[in-house]
């Protein structure tokens, strides 16, 4: 049986027998490659092969998982506006003076989408000038930071944490106190919203408020669908909204938190799709 040499380890004498010959099978490149266990596998040395396990993929897992906090690349708004009677007019009006702006139907709504700020800022105020109802929704990557604080007492006022963390140089945009949804009474917990800048992470450096230790952790958030306070439409916040606005008691053009009522309702009427008991 041929036995198998290293050709370049082999020394010759001169009444020693001629070396082997080195097959080409022996000097040729892996001749295939393993997609599942990612490495160049020879030919007939496949049990040979060492299946190698990334120690760290758990690590790089849980960073997956953390919120991203770098400084974003900040993307045009997209308008959506009601779709109304006279709609052809207004859209030939935005073609006319903005050509590049792009218009799509979607559910009772026209999305435009400008290039620019500056032509999205015109679009927006050639609406409200005809008072046209429509809404502004943020893409996520130029959305405030939000957290919640913990540690303070549940009587504190939001706005003396505002006052406290912007003289520490963070740039916050609201703060809120939380409540148990059934039944509103206050937690010792505030939620922050920290402008997404260069220095957003400065807000993880701060260790204390109001002269009291406290604790920073994500803001969870919640399944329920986001409604507006404003037009209680839903998919878009308050702040964005040049809607009408209308009552969930009564359906009014006035915020539920003004109503004249002031009890609960039973079994009351839904003012978006008209059914009672939702």
């Amino acid at each position: 049986m041929e036995s198998e040499v290293d050709a370049q380890s082999f020394k010759h004498g001169d009444n020693d027998p001629p070396p082997p010959k080195v097959t080409d099978e022996q000097l040729c490149t892996p001749s295939w490659y393993d997609k599942e266990r990612d490495l160049w596998v020879q030919k007939g040395q496949e049990k040979w092969q060492i299946k190698v396990n990334n120690s760290y993929a758990v690590l790089n897992a849980a960073n997956e998982d953390a919120e991203d906090v770098t400084q974003p690349i900040f993307k045009i708004k997209p308008i959506f506006m009601r779709l109304t009677p006279n709609y052809n007019l207004i859209l030939q009006e935005i073609d006319r003076t903005h050509p590049t702006a792009k218009n799509t139907h979607t559910k009772g709504f026209f999305k435009i989408e400008a290039e620019t700020e500056d032509h999205h800022r015109e679009i927006t105020k050639y609406l409200t000038e005809r008072k046209i109802e429509y809404y502004v929704i943020e893409p996520p990557a130029s959305r405030p930071l939000k957290l919640v604080i913990k540690g303070l007492p549940e009587d504190v006022d939001p706005e003396d944490i505002k006052i406290d963390l912007i003289s520490k140089g963070i740039k916050i945009e609201k703060v809120a106190q939380l409540k148990k949804f059934a039944t509103k009474a206050k937690l010792p917990i505030f939620m922050i919203e920290v402008t997404r800048d260069e220095n957003v992470n400065d807000i993880f450096q701060v260790r204390s408020c109001l002269y009291m230790q406290i604790k920073l952790d994500p803001f969870k958030k919640s399944n329920r669908i986001t409604q507006c306070y404003n037009c209680n439409n839903f998919h878009h916040a308050s702040h964005n909204c040049h809607m009408k606005t209308r009552c969930l008691k009564c359906g009014e053009n006035h915020r539920t938190g003004q109503c004249e009522i002031k009890e609960k309702i039973e079994n009351p009427l839904c003012i978006n799709c008209k059914r009672k008991g939702t």
